[in-house]
């Protein structure tokens, strides 16, 4: 768990999933009224975190590589490529 004062407002989800593609930048999906997408940048040992406008109409999100998702809308699931 990450443990920082500027990451309390991170907001509150469920079927959380993450992926570090790069050195410095993980990136969360959670399901919150949709799927969300937020970033954290880890810059001279801080962590920022920025809330990246898009959002998914699934029940799940899980990333696989930058550009590949699995997605999962009740019992259906799907993978969707971002190009």
């Amino acid at each position: 768990m990450i443990f920082e004062s500027r990451l309390y407002k991170f907001g509150k989800g469920k079927n959380i999933s993450a992926i570090m593609n790069e050195e410095n930048k993980i990136t969360i999906y959670y399901q919150n009224k949709g799927i969300l997408k937020k970033e954290i940048q880890i810059e001279n040992q801080s962590l920022i975190m920025n809330q990246v406008k898009e959002s998914y109409p699934y029940t799940e999100v899980i990333p696989v590589d930058d550009s590949h998702l699995i997605t999962r809308l009740g019992k259906s699931i799907g993978i969707l490529i971002n190009e």
